[in-house]
């Protein structure tokens, strides 16, 4: 839960530590079943240091991946 759980590592999936993707799909009928909705959060713009496509594109410059990123200056203190 490093960075309030905004520590994406994995896009395509769930965190361990609240389910499974198949433990969704009740959730989701029961919440349509009564009328209402479910909301989950999705961190897209949001990518930990340790994830593959972070490291890559900071290890190669120019790298084509890139402009996924903002890159700014560091402020000197």
């Amino acid at each position: 839960m490093h960075n309030f759980g905004y520590d994406v590592s994995d896009y395509c999936n769930v965190d361990p530590r609240f389910g499974t993707l198949t433990d969704l799909d009740p959730l989701g009928c029961e919440a349509r079943r009564r009328d209402s909705r479910t909301m989950t959060d999705l961190a897209l713009n949001f990518t930990p240091p340790a994830h593959s496509w972070f490291q890559r594109t900071c290890a190669l410059r120019p790298s084509p991946t890139r402009d996924w990123y903002y890159w700014a200056d560091g402020k000197r203190r």
